[in-house]
Order: C-alpha cells, then structure tokens, then sequence
C-alpha cells in the first residue's frame, strides 16, 4: 500500500471528524492508531491502495485480533472507527463501496457490576446503629435493599401503596415502569415494621410529596433522593 496516500486520507478524516464532530484529543489518537494498523495489515497483505480494501480483508484483520486475545469491545471499537472512515472515503469518492459496512464484530460478553459477598452484606447491615432513629431508618433501607433485591432508585421509590397483603408482599415499579411482586423476607419485614411505626410518623410533615413515600429524610421530612441514600451508605 502507498502509505503517503493510505495517511494523507487518514489525515483528512480525522481532520474532518475534528471540524464537525469536536472530536477529542484522545478519541482523535486512538482512531489514527487504529488506522495505522490497518494500514500496516495492509500492507502485509499486499494491498495496494483503499480502494482496493474489501469486506473479507477487514474480517481477516478483526479475526487476528481476536486470536491475539483482544477484548471483543476492543475489536468492535476498531471496526467502527473503520465504518466511519470508509463513509468519509465514499463521500470523498476516494472510494466506491464502503467494505466495513458488512462486517460483523464479535459479540463481547456483558461485564457484569461487581457484588458484596455474603460476609460483607452482613457487615454492611449491621452498620446502621439501631438505638436512634436514622439507625432505624437505615437498617429498613439495608434490610429491604438486600432482601428483595432492589435498586436504589426502587427503594427510594417506595410508597406506602406499595405494601400489599399487610406488608408480605412489595409492588416494585422498576425500569420501563414494569411492575414486579417481591416476597418481604423475615427480618427485612421486621425492619420494615419497625421503621414505619417507631420513626415514620415523626418524620411526616405537612408535605404531599412526603405522605405516601416509605423512606424520608431525617432533618426535612422529604422523599429521600438518590444522592442522601449514597451519603447514608459513606
């Protein structure tokens, strides 16, 4: 491959991505790495010039990475710096076709968000000094947290209406207000119960959007918001 040309579009593509797009520094560095790869694999293989660049000459160079035990979102990463290079090629009629457009990546696997251990739950739980109200309050929060699985923006969502068969049951209303039924377990009941009839009712006032929800803040009596349960959970 001439490399002078095989650069010189680079160049006009990262500068057109800079103008129209804001593209930064970094993102900008990364996306002329990954050409000059391709370009180098390109000239392994003997091609001669962009337009020569076909769709199985791509999956060849993905596939290479991928047996060199790059991360899949990696790979993916690449081929979609490719895509938006060969769309700046066609535009520019320095080439025909745009040989990425068909290419598949891999499919990663999905990380999945670090979780407490079972010792490390029970620490937590046990933080909440129960001898004072917002000790009360937290372990309810802990104890309904873990026990039926929920998220902090479905915890702190609550509301009374949500208890159902006298507290044995919760509605949770989660993502894409898709509702679901989740068993109250023993002692999560029983921290519940607790914080509702020893510390709630002092906690009320004279606000609406504070009657019906469970979980309140301690000094204003207002609907706890993500940001207090983050500070409680420091």
């Amino acid at each position: 491959m001439d490399t002078d040309s095989a650069w010189d579009a680079v160049a006009s593509f990262l500068t057109s991505l800079s103008l129209e797009k804001g593209l930064a520094a970094n993102s900008r560095a990364a996306c002329q790495r990954d050409l000059g790869d391709l370009i180098d694999f390109c000239g392994r293989k003997g091609i001669k010039s962009w337009r020569d660049v076909a769709s199985v000459d791509i999956s060849r160079y993905l596939n290479e990475l991928y047996d060199l035990g790059i991360a899949p979102a990696t790979v993916n990463r690449r081929l979609s710096a490719f895509r938006g290079f060969f769309t700046y090629l066609c535009r520019e009629r320095i080439c025909e076709s745009d040989p990425a457009r068909v290419v598949i990546g891999p499919r990663g696997r999905r990380r999945l968000p670090p979780v407490l251990t079972i010792p490390q739950m029970e620490k937590l739980l046990a933080q909440p000094d129960i001898g004072n109200p917002a000790g009360i309050r937290d372990r309810a929060m802990m104890e309904m947290m873990y026990g039926c699985g929920l998220r902090v923006s479905e915890l702190i969502g609550l509301r009374l209406d949500a208890l159902r068969m006298q507290g044995v049951i919760l509605q949770v209303k989660g993502k894409g207000d898709k509702t679901r039924l989740v068993p109250i377990g023993g002692y999560a009941r029983a921290a519940l119960a607790k914080y509702l009839s020893e510390v709630r009712p002092g906690l009320v006032r004279d606000r609406r959007s504070a009657r019906d929800a469970i979980f309140l803040s301690m000094k204003l009596g207002k609907p706890l918001s993500r940001m207090g349960f983050w500070k409680i959970l420091k």
